[in-house]
């Protein structure tokens, strides 16, 4: 039989169904075991800054980290990365890792301990950069 291939837009339903596959795959082979957790910051009902850690095998994957333009440069954004650090070791996590595009905050996390461990170039001209810490228990 041939196979048949067919664009489904949004994917969401599919992607869940298959990500149960490979957490479970990958459960046969290591301590896999994908957990997720936020870090807000609110100004009375708005949310000012935050962030959202991925745990899985001892490490935190930063993702979707986001000040408020006119909070930035206050000290905030050190406080809400400590404060997510602080909450990835309480959970088991030694390590973390994020991705930051050019144009983002490189140097940010470059003076928060952050190293760079490779960049990818797009065809635009612009490229992500991935980054890794040390956390201390």
């Amino acid at each position: 039989m041939a196979a048949e291939f067919e664009v489904i837009d949004p994917d969401n339903a599919v992607y869940a169904d298959v990500a149960g596959r490979f957490d479970g795959y990958n459960r046969q082979f290591t301590n896999w075991n994908w957990t997720t957790f936020s870090v807000v910051c609110r100004d009375g009902d708005h949310v000012v800054a935050a962030a959202r850690g991925i745990t899985n095998m001892g490490l935190v994957e930063i993702r979707g980290f986001w000040v408020d333009e006119d909070r930035r440069g206050s000290g905030l954004g050190t406080k809400m990365m400590h404060a997510l650090e602080a909450e990835a070791v309480r959970r088991g996590c030694s390590r973390a890792a994020l991705d930051t595009y050019s144009w983002q905050a490189l140097d940010f996390y470059k003076r928060l301990g952050f190293r760079e461990y490779g960049t990818l170039e797009y065809p635009n001209k612009k490229s992500r950069h991935y980054l890794v810490k040390d956390l201390a228990a």
